[in-house]
């Protein structure tokens, strides 16, 4: 699915299904982080953040499962993150591999 955002200056693409989303996190490197979240079950919402995607757990009674957005644009992250402010939960910290997008695994500096 995708939606617009005003000022948004790429596709923001948001997902529904938890297999899609499982595959997702996976390649991302927070699967396990997020399982353990929904395994919880105590009627909050986390937050999981990395490079291009927002993750949302839903560990409620009736409402659980997964949530995910992808941003086109890198620069449109602050934006969609203002935007699901008033749904997210806390933002749980996830260590992520490197990848050839970090300036450290190449050498470069900032």
């Amino acid at each position: 699915m995708k939606f617009n955002l005003h000022g948004a200056r790429g596709k923001i693409r948001a997902y529904r299904d938890d297999d899609h989303i499982r595959k997702l996190a996976k390649a991302e490197g927070c699967l396990i982080p997020m399982e353990t979240a929904l395994a919880r079950m105590d009627g909050r919402m986390s937050t999981f953040v990395t490079y291009r995607r927002i993750f949302l757990v839903h560990a409620m009674e009736g409402d659980s499962g997964y949530s995910a957005w992808q941003c086109d644009n890198v620069l449109d992250m602050p934006l969609l993150l203002l935007a699901l402010a008033p749904i997210i939960g806390p933002i749980d910290r996830v260590s992520i591999g490197r990848n050839d997008r970090d300036p450290s695994a190449t050498g470069t500096r900032h």
